[in-house]
């Protein structure tokens, strides 16, 4: 079963109040090192085959999951509609935390697995083909929410 869509979308704060910042991964895509998981906890018989930063401010990944008997539940779920999130895991190398506004923002990261979840903490991280962003939306909006204007990458010096 193939698996395309969004990881993660940068520069948008999630249910966590953490913002990837573009540019977090570009030291740390390592295919061969980047598992595939459920619920960050499971590790799935499939591989990512594709991960990479898109200039439409998404993480990109295009990968599979085997047929197989350790995955038929999980396939199910999938194709009943249940599991079309996707969520990070990684490593923090650089960060800031705003404190005024309670957000972590992390400028580079090190990428060491992506899982299939029910609700992802960014929820515009899917890998459902029927889900089309507008991200310019996205950024606008959140960017008033939450004020990520100016020179963030100025307060991390």
């Amino acid at each position: 079963m193939k698996i395309n869509g969004c990881a993660s979308v940068f520069n948008v704060v999630d249910q966590h109040n953490e913002c990837v910042l573009q540019g977090a991964f570009l030291n740390s895509i390592d295919l061969d090192e980047i598992k595939m998981k459920y619920e960050h906890d499971l590790e799935i018989d499939g591989k990512w085959e594709v991960i990479r930063e898109k200039s439409n401010n998404q993480l990109w990944v295009e990968g599979y999951i085997t047929k197989c008997k350790q995955n038929k539940e999980l396939i199910n779920k999938i194709e009943k509609g249940e599991i079309k999130g996707l969520s990070i895991g990684c490593y923090v190398k650089k960060s800031y935390l705003d404190i005024e506004n309670n957000i972590r923002y992390f400028f580079e990261l090190t990428l060491n697995e992506i899982s299939l979840v029910e609700k992802p903490a960014n929820l515009w991280a899917n890998f459902m083909p029927k889900i089309k962003l507008d991200i310019g939306a996205i950024m606008m909006q959140k960017n008033k929410k939450t004020n990520i204007k100016g020179n963030i990458y100025d307060k991390f010096k």
